[in-house]
């Protein structure tokens, strides 16, 4: 009977991970920047969540110890709780905006259900920012003891995590963006396809 060894697991969960992790962040820029048909946005929006919630526990099994620290299990708890977050984001939103567009022009509560339902999804949004902004942060610390490519990783790390936190709990409850203030969002996914990125390489050494 074949057995997998410790180290040939490890490297299963870091193709795993990083696979996952990787293609999170591009179906992330993807819905969100190329000129897609509407379904293959919604696609790509979708998918987004539960590949961001298996990359986040991969990364935590793919890491180089025995047993891996609270903190890096913290990290990896918060980070797949934020992938289910922000898909159940993403549907609600959806449903709500395809329920706004059946409002009539001159229904005279039209504007106070639109704002009512707005409410429902930047509440998962803010939920969603805090879950991930948190994840980021703590696996960021992990990569502190990583050399000094893990410090320039640590760093960027918290700046991105704790910037994302900070920026979104002033804003609340609008988006950044959508009062003109800086989205710290594609600065995260840049950071995460850097550490899925390396994770995927280096199961392949």
């Amino acid at each position: 009977m074949s057995m997998i060894t410790p180290m040939a697991q490890q490297r299963t969960w870091m193709l795993t991970s990083g696979s996952c992790g990787v293609a999170a962040i591009l179906a992330y820029f993807g819905a969100a920047f190329l000129p897609l048909p509407d379904t293959a946005s919604l696609v790509l929006a979708f998918a987004f969540g539960p590949l961001v919630s298996i990359a986040s526990l991969g990364l935590v099994q793919a890491w180089k110890e025995e047993v891996p620290r609270v903190g890096l299990r913290i990290a990896g708890f918060l980070g797949a709780a934020a992938g289910i977050t922000v898909l159940a984001m993403l549907t609600v939103q959806q449903a709500l905006f395809a329920a706004q567009a059946d409002i009539a022009e001159v229904d005279p509560s039209r504007e106070a259900l639109i704002a009512l339902s707005d409410a429902v999804h930047f509440g998962l949004d803010i939920a969603w920012d805090c879950l991930i902004a948190a994840s980021i942060t703590l696996f960021a610390i992990h990569y502190w003891r990583r050399g000094t490519f893990g410090r320039v990783l640590s760093v960027c790390g918290i700046i991105c995590g704790a910037g994302l936190f900070v920026i979104n709990m002033a804003a609340f409850p609008a988006p950044p963006d959508s009062i003109g203030w800086l989205d710290m969002g594609p600065f995260c996914a840049l950071w995460m396809l850097v550490i899925y990125g390396h994770t995927l390489i280096g199961a392949r050494r």
